[in-house]
C-alpha cells in the first residue's frame, strides 16, 4: 500500500502526510461486488481508510474529532453492519474534551457510525 493519502491531523493539531494503519481495525467490504476491498483504521488519527480490491488506498474518512485525542489513541476498531450500509469506528480512549475539565480519565470514548453505501462514506 502507498504510505500517503492526503493530510492527517495529529492529536496536537499538527498536520502530516504519514499513514499509521492499525491492523486491529481492518475489515473487508461485505457488499456485493466489493470482494477484496475494505477499510482499515488509523492508529494515531480518527481516520478510516478505504482500499480497493487491488489493495490501493482510494479514500479517507475523517470519523472523529481533529483535536483532543491523546497521542497513540486513534481509531482502535472498526466494523461493518451485516447489510453493508454502515461502518462503526471506535476511538481507543476518551478524547480530552470528553474527559471533563483537567481530567485525564479514559473511561468514556466515542463510537462513530458513518454510512458506507458508497466507496467514500461520509460521516452521518
Amino acid at each position: 500500500m502507498p504510505t500517503t493519502l492526503g493530510n492527517t491531523t495529529q492529536s496536537d493539531g499538527t498536520v502530516n502526510n504519514r499513514l499509521t494503519m492499525d491492523a486491529e481495525g481492518l475489515i473487508l467490504d461485505n457488499r456485493a461486488g466489493k470482494a477484496g476491498s475494505g477499510w482499515v483504521g488509523d492508529e494515531y488519527g480518527a481516520y478510516i481508510y478505504r482500499f480497493d480490491a487491488n489493495k490501493q488506498l482510494v479514500g479517507q474518512l475523517h470519523a472523529g474529532p481533529v483535536n483532543g485525542r491523546r497521542i497513540n489513541q486513534g481509531m482502535e476498531g472498526i466494523a461493518q453492519s451485516p447489510d453493508g450500509t454502515k461502518l462503526f469506528g471506535l476511538l481507543q480512549s476518551a478524547t480530552i474534551q470528553d474527559s471533563g475539565s483537567g481530567n485525564q480519565g479514559r473511561s468514556n470514548t466515542r463510537l462513530v457510525c458513518p454510512t458506507s453505501t458508497t466507496d467514500t462514506p461520509s460521516a452521518a
